[in-house]
């Protein structure tokens, strides 16, 4: 008797406790879903940004214009880098 209260009290934490673990680690994935989720879409908005700001300038007469811009939003944005790349291949 003693024997099995004790196998079921075993059982009974066992099955408690792997699901908390199961709980705690869907609930860390779907946090970090949601974080990366929202860190691509700023990325994804501020590329907009520069995008919006260049994509009327000429890129052969205007170059130093355009530089000078990746160069503020790489420092702004916090871009290790900038690449541009134009429908002729420049």
């Amino acid at each position: 008797m003693f024997l099995s209260l004790i196998s079921i009290n075993y059982l009974t934490n066992q099955n408690l406790l792997q699901h908390s673990i199961n709980k705690y680690k869907h609930d860390t994935l779907s946090f970090v879903q949601i974080s990366v989720s929202k860190w691509l879409e700023e990325k994804i908005d501020q590329i907009e940004s520069i995008r919006g700001s260049i994509h009327l300038l000429d890129h052969k007469k205007e170059k130093n214009i355009i530089k000078h811009i990746t160069e503020r939003y790489t420092d702004i944005l916090g871009f290790s880098s900038i690449y541009l790349g134009y429908k002729d291949k420049t």
